[in-house]
């Protein structure tokens, strides 16, 4: 459907109109000229004269900005029926700031700075809504900026045969964003197919997507999230593909196929949740989506409260750092979180961090990985085979037998949630993550201490320990899909000179100097310090445990360790608390099993 054959939204909602009357809009709207401009072509170049100002009547435009050698380009914003184009320039008379290019088929309302300046002295009230639309987009910028999103529109379209389960997923939308969480569900008109009457409709409630985007800019203003739920069967449709931020569909194989066409049509792309009873990957078109989540048959109470996370963009990203022994306070991070109600979605770590990274993918909770620590690497047999006493193939035995048995031979693709094991290739002097394979022979990379034992061999990588590279390895969660970052840095600089726990009957180490093999590492760590301070910073929740006497091969001492992670996560659970709110036992409980 082109954009000059949909209706148009009533004008006199458009904030530009706010407050006139009908004889001020028709004196307006008599000085104002309508262009058609096809996709792809610019309504307005960056740098030139700002001549005339343009209303967006219907279509989609994308505002953006090309650097000053041309080489690169960034959209800045996505523009919808309503919005108005070049106004600072024609209120400042300086060249526009950016161009426009319409994305779909458009009709643009353009107005004369010579009638602006005339509309204005018959008007005042006129320039009053233009300088609201200017600090609107002042404010917009600056909260993103602060990353406080306001007013991101999301599309929700949905089958049929998934309503129920996408009404639960907005309701778990709410309960995890920290932010105003808004929404519009036309999905309970329609239930197996079968359109209901309006008695379940509120009053007051839109029934249509032209009503609900006509509250658009009621919504936006205080919810950082305004979402509206649709069948791909609702009238207007591809009304509400032009006016999102961003498309999530929940579809089967041949509604996603339906879809795409309409995507093309209105220039945008979609998250796809892709529910279908065929393994490997279904043949869909690929232009147009990026399939996050693929599930089998139908939806489950773990789908649902995903989808909720991805709406309010609260998808936990978990990256733990290298440190040897004192992983037991990763162990201690994971289970704060899981005890605050945090589910993670993505994790990624280094070294003894892959390792505990790896045990929590296939499901395991943070008290059994704490258990799973003690009970494989705690003896001091294995301590002295893998770290102190024993030649560099018994340390490989030990660790190979501890990986396999762990994980049970299985590979990254038996995970219950996406996981890579960060590695460097000194063949190509660079970080390697690996997130394909068997996970054991991705541990044995992830271990390879360099001056301990030699590189592991894959392909053409020679893989050594990620310490020596990328200790924290933040970005490959980010890379996967997490909205939120926390980072666990085992490497601190700042140490206790005793412990502040009851030891019990614990030897605590005096650190004198130790065998060569302990130097190796300890220059390793030494060398690392800043990446880890650094590479944490980057996270949304930096977590940096406070320890006392102890190195990486003490793990006599995991549970000091532990008791030291758990303080600094409970510390930075308020941080945690303003970005995402955790959904309990009891509320995912509500979730349940979709059928």
């Amino acid at each position: 459907m082109k954009a000059s054959d949909r209706p148009h939204l009533s004008l006199a909602r458009v904030p530009l109109f706010t407050g006139l009357d009908d004889a001020t809009r028709d004196d307006i709207f008599s000085c104002m000229h309508s262009r058609h401009y096809a996709a792809g072509e610019l309504i307005c170049r960056q740098g030139d004269p700002s001549d005339s100002l343009f209303l967006l009547r219907s279509g989609v435009a994308h505002a953006f900005l090309t650097s000053l050698t041309g080489s690169s380009v960034t959209t800045i914003a996505r523009l919808r029926p309503g919005d108005v184009i070049g106004e600072v320039g024609v209120v400042t008379n300086l060249p526009r700031s950016a161009s426009v290019i319409a994305r779909s088929d458009a009709v643009v309302l353009e107005l004369a700075r010579e009638d602006v300046a005339t509309l204005l002295t018959r008007h005042p009230r006129l320039l009053a809504n233009i300088t609201q639309v200017i600090g609107g987009r002042l404010a917009k910028m600056n909260a993103d900026l602060r990353r406080h999103r306001t007013g991101e529109v999301i599309a929700v379209v949905v089958g049929v045969r998934f309503a129920r389960a996408a009404t639960k997923a907005i309701a778990a939308a709410r309960l995890a964003s920290a932010q105003p969480f808004a929404a519009v569900d036309l999905l309970s008109k329609r239930v197996d197919g079968m359109e209901e009457g309006t008695s379940r409709i509120q009053a007051g409630r839109p029934v249509s997507i032209v009503q609900a985007i006509e509250r658009f800019d009621e919504l936006s203003a205080t919810h950082a999230t305004v979402a509206i739920a649709a069948t791909p069967q609702e009238e207007e449709i591809a009304l509400l593909l032009e006016h999102a931020d961003r498309v999530v569909a929940v579809l089967a194989d041949d509604e996603a196929v339906t879809l795409a066409a309409m995507l093309r049509d209105t220039s945008q792309d979609a998250d796809l949740v892709l529910v279908s009873e065929e393994m490997g990957f279904p043949r869909i078109p690929s232009d147009g989506y990026r399939v996050v989540r693929r599930c089998h048959g139908d939806l489950t109470g773990a789908d649902v409260a995903w989808l909720g996370r991805h709406l309010s963009r609260t998808k936990l990203g978990l990256a733990l750092g290298a440190g040897g022994a004192k992983c037991f306070a990763h162990a201690a991070v994971i289970q704060v979180l899981q005890s605050a109600g945090y589910s993670i979605d993505y994790v990624a770590g280094s070294s003894m961090g892959a390792v505990v990274g790896v045990w929590l993918a296939l499901g395991r909770a943070g008290s059994e990985i704490d258990a799973l620590l003690r009970e494989q690497c705690g003896t001091e047999a294995v301590v002295n085979s893998i770290f102190r006493k024993g030649a560099a193939g018994d340390g490989l035995e030990v660790f190979a037998r501890i990986f396999r048995e762990t994980t049970a031979d299985r590979s990254f693709a038996d995970l219950s949630i996406p996981a890579t094991v960060m590695t460097a290739n000194l063949a190509g002097r660079c970080p390697a993550p690996i997130s394909t394979g068997p996970l054991w022979e991705a541990l044995m990379a992830a271990l390879a201490i360099p001056g301990l034992y030699p590189p592991r061999v894959r392909g053409e990588q020679r893989l050594v320990d990620a310490v020596s590279l990328t200790p924290v390895p933040l970005g490959s969660v980010v890379e996967a899909g997490a909205d939120i970052t926390i980072a666990v840095n085992l490497l601190g600089r700042e140490t206790l000179p005793e412990w502040p726990y009851d030891c019990g009957s614990l030897a605590i180490p005096n650190l004198a100097p130790g065998q060569a093999r302990d130097t190796v590492v300890e220059v390793l760590e030494l060398a690392q310090l800043d990446a880890s301070a650094r590479q944490t910073a980057l996270s949304d929740v930096p977590i940096t445990p406070l320890f006392g006497p102890g190195t990486w091969r003490h793990m006599h001492l995991g549970e000091l360790f532990f008791a030291a992670g758990q303080k600094a996560a409970e510390t930075q659970l308020s941080l945690l608390g303003k970005l995402a709110r955790p959904c309990t036992s009891s509320d995912s409980s509500t979730f349940g099993h979709i059928s």
